[in-house]
């Protein structure tokens, strides 16, 4: 089965808290285990010493352990003493057992057992118990039977000898002498009563573990689903398009990260459908460019074949002037593709960039006069200025400019051309006469084949690819080019470029 993002999830969300539960119950295992041993060792340590004030006072008052040896007793008595002591008890406290009533005292003239009526032996006389060790049961962990004394030389008073019973000691001290040892034999039966009981905290343990498990596995299966629906969401609208479907948005469910990545996934969808709409339309204007020139040539060329038109300097002139048109649109489409792409050359060296503006107005000057218009220079060429330029596309693109005000300028105005200096480098304005293209127009004269007017345009030769193209040498020198409307009722082309060196 393969393992998709949602499982993925649960499964590391489930493995770290089932690992990090194991781990929990572990050291709180171990941890129990470790302080139950410290709690059995203090509760032992505080019956050894609660005891020793009641051996040192007996022994006081004998002078040895004789008598407490000989009366076994005395000492059940002091360990049942302790015991409740332990316990947290008073022996005054606790209520009396109920005892069977006193026996009738036996005949003490003869030891014969007594004879039945029918005359038959009675039962064997019962031989003397013998003292068996103490036993409680408000002493769970048997202290009683493991408590051992011992004399001064260690020899056994109560309890096994000292070599088979290898207590924990406690010296009795009674007026600055030893008189005895007091010891307590290590756990035997009583560790398997704590392992038992750690056991049983290790299987709750393990219970508490299983169902916290279980509800972190139905909570990262939730926890998975919530989070990856905005991910599955965008998966979908990017197979939508690369299907081609650009208009496929991706739904936006929260204001987080994930938000933040489906108003991204959008914006470039958006770009994506905005870029297909641009090259459709960028290839339908470029066969209807070609069109136009090929079929002239074409109409021209079947009227020389036909006899309809005279083969003379005036159609081979208009021959020529069609050829012109078609390779300058060629040109034109492929400066602006390798602009497009990053790839078109640039060379650039200290260069100043008034040269080449004053370089292009001479080169126009005749053509002005030729379309009737009014040229005007208003800069300075010997100012001494910089920039990291590249002098031919700088005088391509004012040359584009230029072009651009004598083709569309009407007979009789005026083209200005305008530079100086201000706080951003170097500005260069080129403002013609009406006509004034629409306010609406102005943001879209440098987009690949616009014209503000199609079949104005045409007919002066335009291919509607020079402002474009200015644009992009413009940005290559890490500048800023506008339009706006003119002073002088045309059209305003501003051009921002950035200086080295300046007077």
């Amino acid at each position: 089965m393969r393992l998709n993002l949602t499982r993925k999830l649960f499964l590391a969300m489930t493995l770290c808290a089932g690992a990090g539960l194991a781990a929990m119950a572990g050291l709180m295992y171990w941890r129990l285990g470790q302080d139950f041993r410290r709690y059995l060792g203090q509760v032992e340590a505080a019956r050894l010493d609660a005891m020793i004030e009641p051996l040192q006072a007996e022994y006081r008052n004998h002078g040895s352990w004789a008598p407490l040896r000989q009366n076994p007793r005395r000492w059940r008595a002091m360990l049942r003493a302790n015991a409740l002591a332990g316990s947290g008890e008073e022996a005054a406290d606790r209520p009396p057992r109920d005892r069977p009533p006193p026996r009738r005292p036996r005949d003490r003239r003869s030891d014969a057992p007594p004879r039945p009526r029918d005359g038959r032996p009675g039962p064997p006389p019962r031989r003397p118990r013998p003292d068996r060790p103490f036993r409680n049961a408000d002493d769970p962990l048997d202290l009683g039977r493991r408590i051992v004394l011992y004399d001064r030389e260690k020899r056994p008073v109560f309890g096994p000898p000292l070599e088979e019973a290898n207590p924990l000691l406690r010296a009795i001290e009674v007026d600055g002498e030893t008189a005895g040892w007091l010891g307590i034999v290590p756990l035997v039966r009583v560790e398997a009563e704590q392992a038992g009981f750690l056991r049983r905290q290790a299987y709750s343990f393990l219970l508490i573990a299983l169902g916290v498990i279980a509800l972190t596995a139905v909570a990262a299966a939730w926890l998975a689903r919530h989070f990856l629906k905005p991910a599955n969401a965008l998966a979908h609208t990017a197979r939508r398009l690369s299907a081609g479907d650009f208009e496929a948005r991706a739904p936006v469910y929260s204001d987080d990260e994930l938000g933040q990545l489906a108003h991204d996934f959008n914006s470039l969808a958006h770009t994506l459908a905005r870029n297909e709409t641009a090259r459709r339309r960028w290839t339908a204007d470029i066969a209807h460019e070609l069109r136009t020139p090929l079929a002239i040539l074409r109409g021209e060329l079947e009227a020389l074949r036909d006899g309809v038109r005279r083969y003379d300097p005036a159609a081979l002139r208009s021959l020529l002037d069609e050829t012109a048109l078609l390779a300058k649109l060629v040109d034109d489409l492929r400066q602006l593709a390798l602009a497009d792409a990053g790839a078109l050359q640039y060379r650039k060296t200290p260069h100043n960039p008034l040269e080449s503006l004053d370089q292009s107005v001479r080169g126009f000057e005749g053509r002005f006069r030729e379309a009737e218009l009014t040229l005007r220079r208003d800069y300075d060429a010997a100012l001494a200025i910089e920039a990291h330029a590249d002098g031919e596309r700088l005088r391509q693109l004012f040359g584009n400019l230029l072009e651009n005000a004598s083709r569309y300028t009407d007979a009789g105005g005026e083209v200005r051309v305008r530079a100086g200096l201000d706080d951003d480098g170097l500005t260069i304005c080129v403002e013609d006469s009406a006509p004034a293209p629409a306010a609406d127009d102005l943001a879209k004269l440098f987009d690949r084949f616009y014209r503000v007017e199609t079949s104005r345009g045409r007919r002066h030769g335009g291919s509607g690819l020079g402002l474009a193209i200015c644009k992009r040498i413009v940005e290559a020198h890490q500048g800023a080019i506008e339009a706006r409307p003119s002073e002088l009722g045309g059209l305003a082309v501003t051009v921002r470029l950035p200086l080295t060196r300046r007077p």
